[in-house]
């Protein structure tokens, strides 16, 4: 390995495992990285933990049989059957303070699965306990989060509208809601290292409009060019460029909404970006028949903050992707003059951002969208959102109309039940020190008094404090209608507490354009198999098609070829008028 790596492992007292994760969708050349580096590792002393969604880990055991490990100073880890983001996180967890125990690794690398997102695993090696403790970051750091991208693969892949339960060899669970676009662009948004793998597969021209649109989804992240993976060891290792809180993590869309800086390189490419404003909110029902006819031609991304009118104490966090818009509850909106929700819990003062919006009508109440493209239409998206706003009368009656329309964020109470046990040791006849109230299922807690068992219970226990509303069920396991005897005359309680917990929970809502190919009938022709000729439409409108993948346009002819899954030739032939939908 190159000195500038391993002297910088060795150099003074290493007490932290410095980690790599890498992260990629399927088949982007992970394991094929993992193989080169640990075959050119020159000694280094590294521990390899690997996961796979299936039962059996068939990256592990490619590893294994392309690459020599030495018991002595080597170990891999294999985590399958579940994903280290969120199933199988307190199995990474409990892995990597085994090997840091270990106290004989220079570097830990962690391949994570195909649908792996980064930024929950790279979370876990800053989190912290109850009680402020860290989990991960007294043994190990993360040193180098590195997003492996498929060249060939890439921009093909981003304008699907498969979701990930769609493609089986992924292994999602059938509840994952995530789109394939949704999973790339999580794992290019958060990455300081973008490794582009296959660049021998695509040509100059398709490279460099590749790393411009990388280079507005990602502009922090360095960028390496790779063939089957080849990538000098000390670009991945030890570079100490991770940074949680640093801005060079800031994605594509944050960054060009705080500066709004133009790259005339890039828009050489047709890669632009642009950002939308307005203190006007949107209508509801124009906002959702908008996204449902997918207005957004050449968009790869848009990301901000919106205002529904019908919503007025959230702001909605606009994340499109591809096809896709979801739009989710985001933060309180802080401030309003206008009789409209206030929200400044936890805030001493407003955020210096804000404060600007301190004399608004409607306080910060706004739309703030970033779009990224390639060969937008930034005029044409920009009509379409104004077209979505209130109109002038709409916007003068006010909130008093606006309550009266369907929301775009569900609000709805949760429900969540904890059972736990306390302990006391007590005199005889000694009281417990709480104000109590009879119930059908049980003892309830009106008052912690400032003296008594429980008040003394509660300071030595915090995590299991004793709070008013909880329910006393059990007294040494017998049930406490049968049990009040026991709590007067014994010396040792042990109390099974019932606490039940309501909270307010938000749901947002998740658009997909119809499946509408023309607003007129358009001709169509056969040309193999399941590849159909569609003629006289716009890119967008044959995208728009029932998970039709274009593949190319010919020239001179309005015709795009578009493949079809599952539409057979005699199927394609009769389609010589294409009505809404027939695809």
């Amino acid at each position: 390995m190159p000195r500038s790596v391993a002297a910088s492992l060795t150099e003074g007292h290493v007490d932290k495992l410095p980690v790599t994760l890498l992260s990629g969708f399927l088949g982007a050349g992970k394991t094929t990285l993992l193989t080169h580096i640990l075959t050119n590792r020159e000694g280094l002393r590294v521990a390899v933990l690997v996961n796979d969604m299936a039962a059996i880990n068939v990256d592990a055991t490619l590893l294994s049989d392309s690459v020599q490990f030495h018991e002595s100073k080597d170990k891999m880890i294999e985590l399958h059957n579940g994903c280290i983001c969120c199933t199988l996180r307190e199995d990474l967890m409990a892995s990597v303070r085994e090997l840091t125990s270990e106290k004989r690794f220079d570097y830990l690398l962690i391949e994570s699965t195909g649908i792996s997102e980064p930024l929950p695993v790279a979370s876990t090696f800053d989190a912290k306990d109850e009680k402020g403790r860290p989990l991960l970051g007294e043994v190990a750091r993360l040193d180098t989060c590195v997003t492996v991208i498929d060249c060939f693969n890439f921009l093909k892949d981003y304008q699907s509208t498969d979701r990930a339960v769609d493609r089986k060899d992924l292994g999602a669970e059938k509840t994952d809601e995530r789109t394939i676009v949704d999973l790339l662009v999580d794992q290019v948004e958060f990455a300081n290292i973008l490794i582009l793998n296959k660049v021998d597969l695509i040509s100059s021209d398709e490279l460099i409009s590749l790393r411009r649109t990388l280079i507005k989804l990602n502009p922090g992240a360095s960028i390496i060019e790779s063939e089957f993976g080849v990538v000098k060891p000390e670009l991945v290792l030890n570079t100490r460029s991770f940074d949680m809180a640093s801005a060079s993590m800031l994605p594509g869309w944050l960054a060009e909404l705080r500066s709004e800086a133009r790259s005339s390189e890039t828009e050489e490419y047709g890669i632009s970006s642009f950002v939308y404003r307005s203190e006007r909110p949107f209508h509801p029902g124009r906002l959702e028949k908008m996204l449902k006819c997918g207005s957004f031609p050449g968009v790869l991304r848009s990301k901000g903050h919106a205002w529904s009118a019908s919503d007025p104490f959230f702001s909605i966090e606009w994340s499109q992707a591809g096809f896709a818009t979801a739009l989710k509850p985001g933060r309180p909106w802080l401030r309003s003059q206008s009789g409209l929700a206030v929200a400044t819990q936890g805030y001493a003062e407003l955020p210096a951002e804000e404060e600007k919006y301190n004399g608004s009508r409607y306080g910060d109440r706004r739309q703030e969208l970033v779009f990224i493209g390639q060969g937008m239409d930034e005029a044409a998206i920009r009509e379409s959102l104004s077209r979505a706003l209130l109109t002038d009368e709409e916007f003068t009656r006010g909130p008093e109309l606006w309550s009266t329309w369907k929301k775009v964020i569900m609000l709805h109470q949760t429900t969540r039940r904890k059972k736990f046990t306390i302990e006391l040791t007590k005199l005889v006849d000694e009281p417990l020190g709480i104000g109590i109230t009879t119930l059908a299922d049980g003892i309830r807690v009106e008052e912690v008094y400032q003296a008594g068992l429980v008040r003394t219970w509660n300071v030595q226990n915090p995590d299991s404090a004793v709070k008013v509303g909880d329910v006393i069920q059990e007294v040494n396991g017998i049930p406490v209608a049968d049990g009040m005897q026991t709590i007067r005359s014994s010396t040792s309680l042990s109390l099974t507490m019932l606490r039940t917990e309501r909270d307010w929970a938000t749901t947002g809502k998740r658009f997909e354009p119809f499946p509408v190919l023309s607003s007129a009938k358009s001709k169509a022709e056969f040309v193999s198999g399941d590849l159909v000729a569609v003629h006289s439409l716009s890119k967008q409108q044959a995208l728009n098609g029932r998970r039709g993948e274009v593949l190319r346009f010919v020239e001179g002819s309005s015709r795009y070829e578009v493949k079809i899954p599952g539409v057979a030739g005699s199927k394609a032939l009769q389609a010589e008028n294409l009505l809404h939908g027939d695809f």
